[in-house]
């Protein structure tokens, strides 16, 4: 059985970053991630950055062909970059393989040429979050169902989109997929979009986005999912009543939760909240010793620069003069992006 100083599970913006200041302290430090598309974490790879680059490159009138193959050019030459950022250190391994937990500080790592069991004196989980499914009858079955990572990777444009909610995420991509001249339709069962913004700001994005050809249908919720030959059929309740509607696919928009399932955290002394989350003390701290969560997998806000944050509170904690916490937390911004054709 292996042993090391420190291992991290997952390469996002505060796992590779504390991988950083692990290994200039001349601690050793294994990193874990299951996803080699992954490395450098959420941000570069499946959000903000591709979904940015995609949207300005289609308001610049480039195809939406040409314009995937920037956003992965893009992709590929950030992940490149942070992966020997952090694989280059000295006393830094990375590894790829799944990795789930045996006990407290006990992990069973699984790839291609088999499984191995590593223990570690400290453990960071830096996991990130996963899409949110709701319950709609055909959709876990459809083949015409994506997520915000599935649709970001098409290589074919749907040309008739349906997206499953209005908050940041979903808007994003109804403004992308309308600048490259896709139609656009939002369901919300809410009675207006972007529920956790001021209601002015939430109004006028409304307004800017129907003038570029979206539509709403608020206080609606889809009831059937249903493949076609050449799309999907969705099923609509309405306050009007129910509508089919013909698309070429669905965006399932609906939130982020916990990336927690494949860590088998029920064998440990971990706990977790309602929604999966780890729970943490106010330096990040699970309830098992020398185990630590940061970022999206402990159900704060779903941030890059809130994961970097927490780098700063346990660098603070482990190296610093220990006054850094979540409650001592600096005030951050809270945006949308999208790009009116108006």
């Amino acid at each position: 059985m292996k042993h090391f100083s420190n291992i991290i599970i997952g390469f996002g913006k505060a796992g590779k970053t504390l991988a950083g200041t692990l290994a200039k302290h001349g601690e050793e430090v294994l990193v874990i991630e299951k996803d080699p598309n992954m490395y450098g974490g959420t941000c570069i790879n499946i959000a903000c950055l591709p979904t940015k680059n995609m949207i300005i490159n289609a308001h610049r009138g480039i195809r939406y062909e040409a314009a995937l193959k920037k956003k992965n050019d893009l992709t590929a030459k950030l992940r490149n970059k942070n992966y020997h950022k952090v694989a280059d250190l000295s006393g830094v391994t990375v590894l790829t393989a799944t990795a789930e937990f045996l006990d407290d500080h006990t992990l069973q790592v699984s790839d291609n040429s088999g499984q191995e069991t590593l223990q570690a004196d400290r453990i960071f989980i830096n996991t990130g979050a996963t899409p949110v499914w709701p319950n709609i009858d055909g959709l876990l079955n459809s083949k015409k169902v994506y997520s915000s990572t599935d649709l970001l990777a098409k290589d074919k444009q749907l040309k008739e989109l349906v997206i499953l909610g209005s908050g940041p995420i979903g808007l994003e991509f109804a403004s992308m997929y309308t600048q490259f001249g896709s139609h656009v339709t939002i369901v919300d069962k809410a009675p207006k979009i972007l529920g956790k913004f001021e209601p002015e700001v939430a109004q006028q994005a409304k307004h800017d986005l129907e003038e570029d050809g979206i539509s709403f249908l608020l206080e609606s919720h889809i009831t059937n999912v249903n493949d076609t030959l050449n799309g999907v059929t969705l099923t609509i309740s309405t306050p009007e009543g129910m509508k089919e509607i013909q698309a070429d696919g669905l965006l399932v928009a609906t939130g982020r939760r916990a990336n927690v399932t494949d860590l088998h955290l029920e064998r440990t002394s971990i706990k977790t909240g309602s929604h999966g989350e780890i729970l943490v003390n106010d330096v990040l701290e699970t309830n098992a010793k020398d185990v630590y969560a940061l970022g999206d997998v402990t159900g704060g806000p779903q941030f890059t620069y809130i994961s970097l944050d927490d780098w700063r509170i346990i660098a603070n904690n482990l190296y610093g003069n220990k006054t850094r916490s979540r409650l001592n937390r600096p005030v951050f911004a809270n945006t949308i992006f999208f790009k009116s054709g108006y």
